[in-house]
């Protein structure tokens, strides 16, 4: 991990406290919403799949899964749009939309 990125991580973990976007524990590791692939950043930029605001801390790899919005062209895009006007808040609301979405499918 390169000095930029641990740097971008530390700002992610410090702006929602060290706790998992999904289930409010302790936050292990960063997921990309957007996902780190060479498609998305040949389609998003690497500007956007680096960004903090395509990032949410997850507490393991359940949640880092559920955090991936790679499945939906049309959710991609919309955080996409966000991360370059700037809205948080917009976004966290998308991904947890998304998230009960997912956990409603697998019940």
């Amino acid at each position: 991990m390169t000095n930029k990125n641990k740097e971008i991580a530390q700002e992610v973990y410090e702006e929602y406290s060290y706790i998992c976007f999904v289930c409010g524990a302790r936050a292990t590791q960063i997921a990309h919403l957007i996902g780190d692939t060479k498609a998305n950043r040949k389609h998003y930029g690497s500007i956007a799949v680096d960004s903090p605001l395509n990032k949410r801390p997850a507490c393991g790899l359940e949640h880092n899964a559920l955090l991936d919005v790679g499945h939906s062209s049309i959710l991609s895009d919309q955080i996409y749009s966000l991360i370059y006007s700037v809205q948080r808040e917009e976004i966290d609301k998308l991904v947890k939309e998304n998230i009960e979405r997912k956990q409603n499918k697998s019940s």
